[in-house]
């Protein structure tokens, strides 16, 4: 179908072009083609944009006025994230009492403060100090065990327990106890200090009629035994 403005367009043209026929003057008529040829380009230029789809914008006159408003005061960023927002799901919170929670904090604070401060330095002490060796000696020269052994004849004047120790940590107070028939015949203290090879040493004289099976025990400073060697005494006959 054709436009009633390009029909009125192409007939006045007919018209001047007739005219400039009628006054000899047809190189007239070219420019007034040319114009013709340009009017027409345009025009179905035009023709070919699509009108915008009306389903777009609201119908209601309300709606016209909000829409035009809100395009107005809303750049498309706003109005994408109020989309987003409109169809977020909602998500439910976890209760949170935080009154239990003060209570479970402070019942583990109490339970850390009451425990015993001592367990943790016999731990410390035990893995720091070993004792790598432990010998009955008549007697002790340039710091090493001399004359050796489980069985000793009840003549000797004296007897020497000769230990090796590896201590990684601070200073250690250890004891060793000499022990007769079951009974403690003497405690003898005596101090380690941080070294890997600690030579030490203590002596208990042997009276002659204290033959039988006697014990030497290293006691750490928490009361713990740590180290323990048995040995005879027995009389000249019998050895």
């Amino acid at each position: 179908m054709f436009d009633p403005l390009i029909l009125l367009i192409t007939i006045t043209l007919l018209l001047l072009i007739g005219v400039a026929y009628w006054l000899e003057i047809p190189k007239l008529s070219i420019p007034l083609i040319g114009v013709y040829i340009i009017f027409l380009f345009f025009s179905i230029t035009e023709n070919k944009t699509d009108p915008p789809n009306i389903s777009d914008y609201p119908s209601d006159a309300s709606q016209i006025k909000n829409f035009i408003n809100d395009s107005k005061t809303k750049s498309p960023s706003d109005i994408v994230q109020i989309e987003k927002e409109n169809n977020k799901k909602i998500e439910l919170k976890p209760l949170v009492f935080e009154k239990n929670d003060v209570l479970f904090k402070d019942t583990l604070k109490k339970e850390v403060t009451q425990k015993p401060i001592i367990n943790k330095e016999i731990t410390k002490e035990e893995s720091i100090l070993n004792v790598k060796q432990i010998s009955i000696c008549k007697n002790i020269q340039n710091r090493q065990p001399v004359q050796s052994g489980n069985t000793f004849s009840a003549s000797v004047d004296s007897i020497f327990c000769y230990t090796l120790l590896s201590n990684t940590g601070g200073k250690q107070h250890l004891s060793h106890i000499w022990e007769y028939d079951n009974k403690v015949m003497s405690e003898i203290s005596y101090s380690v200090k941080h070294s890997l090879n600690w030579r030490s040493w203590t002596r208990k004289t042997i009276l002659p009629h204290q033959t039988g099976l006697w014990s030497v025990s290293v006691k750490d400073s928490s009361g713990k035994i740590i180290k323990k060697i048995q040995f005879n005494i027995v009389n000249e006959n019998t050895e």
